[in-house]
């Protein structure tokens, strides 16, 4: 019968902002990889680097922090006013080109 396949485990560690923050000791690169994906995801504003058994396996920056201080309704609110104003910018070109073309 076939062997099966051997695991080798590994220390993973995570750092956010580059401050360590989770260490596992024996465990695969696969799920030290998937681990640190899903500390990714729930920490999209912070940089996050990960290794396993001191190979690095995943590095990603911070996402960009787009109005930090408003709340979800004002960024849907000025997303709009932005589409707006860009609508409106975009009439105002097309007169203007118009113009020029006569």
């Amino acid at each position: 019968p076939p062997k099966p396949p051997v695991v080798t485990l590994g220390t993973y560690r995570g750092y956010l902002n580059g401050d360590l923050f989770i260490t596992t000791a024996n465990i695969s690169q696969s799920d030290a990889l998937a681990n640190c994906k899903l500390n990714a995801g729930n920490n999209p504003t912070s940089s996050i680097r990960c290794t396993w058994n001191d190979i690095e396996i995943y590095n990603a920056p911070a996402a960009p922090t787009e109005y930090p201080y408003m709340n979800d309704a004002a960024k849907v609110s000025t997303n709009s006013n932005l589409a707006n104003a860009l609508t409106a910018l975009e009439s105002a070109l097309k007169a203007l080109i118009g113009k020029l073309g006569q």
